[in-house]
């Protein structure tokens, strides 16, 4: 956890990102986060290990990717850089390290929960996210 009990995971940009490609699925916003998905799933593709959750959250990636791409083939380029500069302005305002989030505090989580196959991390990170997660322990 960081400063004011905020679980790391709720401050992963690809969470962000996931709730916009919701949103431009269902034309709630105009633009796509289609180039940022693309630059994140690259970068979920060179830290993959072989589990269930990584192979689930690359084949996440790529299915948004797909979904945004024949719905609307646009960059936004300028939205995309605008949102990003928008998520590290409340990584600032919450006085965190974005280069901390990613190299200290979110490998740490998944060391922690490298056990956990991908339907446990949906229902862990999206719980968390919402306010709602209780642990559920392994029999």
């Amino acid at each position: 956890m960081l400063k004011r009990k905020i679980h790391t995971q709720n401050l992963a940009y690809c969470r962000y990102l996931q709730i916009w490609s919701i949103l431009k699925l269902f034309n709630l916003v105009q633009s796509s986060p289609l180039i940022s998905l693309s630059v994140v799933s690259i970068i979920h593709l060179i830290n993959i290990g072989c589990s269930s959750k990584r192979i689930g959250i690359l084949f996440q990636d790529y299915v948004l990717i797909g979904l945004i791409y024949s719905k609307d083939r646009q960059i936004y380029i300028y939205e995309n850089i605008f949102v990003f500069l928008a998520y590290l302005q409340f990584l600032l305002i919450l006085r965190v390290n974005f280069c901390k989030l990613y190299i200290k505090y979110l490998p740490v989580d998944d060391k922690k929960y490298e056990m956990e196959n991908y339907i446990q991390y949906l229902y862990r990170i999206w719980s968390m996210f919402f306010g709602f997660y209780k642990k559920i322990e392994r029999t």
